[in-house]
């Protein structure tokens, strides 16, 4: 603490300082809309899956308005909902003892092809893939 910078920047400064900033709003004041509805998700998962009806009587919104709502970030329910089922893919692949299979079935897919064409549209790689280069 007692030693003087020598590259400082004043440059550098204001943009750690606007960084800074806007992290502290998003402790302070919560996130977005969307990001609300991303962190509902995950904690209703994996005990279930809540669909869009769902999410709009949690909000205490209708359909349409939480549609609309996350419409203006740019984003949909679908998408928060694969994000959230693609967080949860990657952890379970971690874990050796779950197969492919049962990870689809904890996941709620229809079949263990279905998860595969998913996570590998997700990741670009398919699961068995993903799972040995994460070792």
């Amino acid at each position: 603490m007692q030693y003087p910078i020598i590259f400082s920047s004043k440059e550098l400064l204001r943009t750690f300082e606007a960084y800074a900033e806007e992290a502290r709003s998003h402790l302070l004041y919560g996130r977005t809309f969307a990001d609300q509805v991303y962190k509902w998700i995950t904690r209703c998962m994996p005990s279930s899956f809540p669909n869009v009806n769902d999410a709009a009587i949690h909000f205490n919104v209708s359909v349409r308005t939480l549609q609309a709502n996350l419409k203006q970030e740019q984003t949909t329910y679908n998408r928060l909902f694969n994000k959230a089922r693609m967080e949860f893919a990657v952890q379970y692949l971690k874990i050796p003892r779950f197969t492919v299979g049962e990870i689809a079935y904890l996941l709620q897919f229809s079949e263990p092809s279905a998860f595969q064409s998913a996570f590998k549209r997700w990741t670009g790689l398919p699961p068995g893939q993903f799972r040995n280069i994460s070792r």
